[in-house]
């Protein structure tokens, strides 16, 4: 009798919906979660930070504040074209950026071979002018995404293309919403991945709102953030906002040196 009150308890739990964050150093949890999932699961992977490794400590998001106060200081009145400029320029040096982990497709393939859905969901300056673009870049790093999303049209807060989700809108919850408003058919469940905690808090609540169960991996395989040294991001902004170039901080230690 109790074993069958325990089975129902968790059984009601999944049928209404259940949200849950965690924490990973590695792989090794994300993995298992899908593998334990149902064929019907959407795995979501941000990019920068969980996917790729941020070449410059000024990329990082735990220097987000830094660099939004030097561009407070500089430039003011920088405008949302100007922002897609320098974005651009960034994107740009995407092939330089390496694998987060060597083992990231090696988990997106056996999703797919389960029959899970998988996709990249970003938060960027939206481009028109690079759309799909940076598909292509992530495969090219070997990140093999799908178009596993076929039906999903571009909504207010998104623009979808070739299995990468692509927002601006500063919390990822609101916009999943709206994803899942618009897809054809809904997910059993969701597995998000993200360095950053603010976005894992965004999409748990969205989740626990609609109920649809949702697995949040919290990702941080570095305990620290990389060290800033604020000469050289000075400087790497600095000539990209008047040059329109990104100098890598290699690059800008010997041209500071020089």
């Amino acid at each position: 009798m109790m074993k069958q009150l325990i089975g129902f308890f968790f059984l009601a739990c999944f049928c209404t919906g259940y949200a849950e964050i965690q924490t990973a150093d590695s792989l090794t949890p994300i993995r298992q979660e899908i593998a334990n999932s149902p064929q019907g699961t959407l795995v979501l992977l941000d990019v920068g930070g969980t996917l790729l490794a941020y070449p410059d400590a000024v990329l990082h998001p735990d220097h987000e504040t830094w660099k939004y106060e030097w561009f407070q200081k500089h430039c003011p009145m920088i405008t949302k074209e100007e922002k897609i400029a320098f974005d651009r320029i960034i994107l740009g040096t995407l092939d330089k950026w390496k694998l987060l982990d060597p083992e990231w497709p090696e988990v997106i393939i056996q999703a797919q071979d389960l029959g899970i859905k998988v996709a990249a969901f970003t938060k960027v300056a939206l481009d028109p002018t690079v759309r799909g673009s940076r598909a292509q870049i992530l495969r090219d790093l070997g990140i093999p995404f799908k178009d596993d999303l076929p039906t999903l049209a571009n909504g207010v807060f998104y623009e979808y293309a070739q299995g990468v989700i692509e927002t601006e809108h500063p919390a990822k919850g609101p916009v999943l919403k709206e994803i899942l408003s618009n897809l054809s058919e809904r997910p059993e469940k969701i597995v998000f991945v993200d360095d950053r905690l603010k976005q894992i808090k965004s999409v748990d609540e969205a989740c626990r709102e609609l109920e649809i169960p949702c697995i949040a991996f919290h990702y941080v395989p570095h305990s620290c953030p990389p060290h800033l040294d604020e000469k050289i991001a000075d400087y790497q902004l600095s000539t990209l906002t008047s040059e329109g170039r990104w100098v890598s901080e290699r690059e800008a230690q010997i041209e500071l040196e020089g």
